[in-house]
């Protein structure tokens, strides 16, 4: 890197790595969970909103005696 070209670049790079690693917190920058869990996630919040505005709407009376559910209407 451009900045680590000179020695003083070189210590102050190493001093902030060695007090984020020392520093005790252990925030992490990624998640464990899998891909597929969030998508998963992501889609049940998806039709709970999409069924929230489906029992809202006054459109499709008739439609929502027989799918009162949007999960149903897959």
């Amino acid at each position: 890197m451009k900045a680590h070209n000179d020695k003083l670049g070189k210590e102050l790079a190493d001093q902030i790595t060695k007090k984020a690693v020392n520093s005790g917190e252990e925030e992490t920058a990624h998640s464990r969970i899998p891909k597929s869990a969030v998508i998963k996630q992501i889609q049940v919040e998806g039709e709970l909103e999409w069924q929230k505005e489906w029992d809202a709407s006054t459109n499709g009376v008739i439609t929502k005696t027989f799918f009162p559910a949007i999960v149903d209407r897959e």
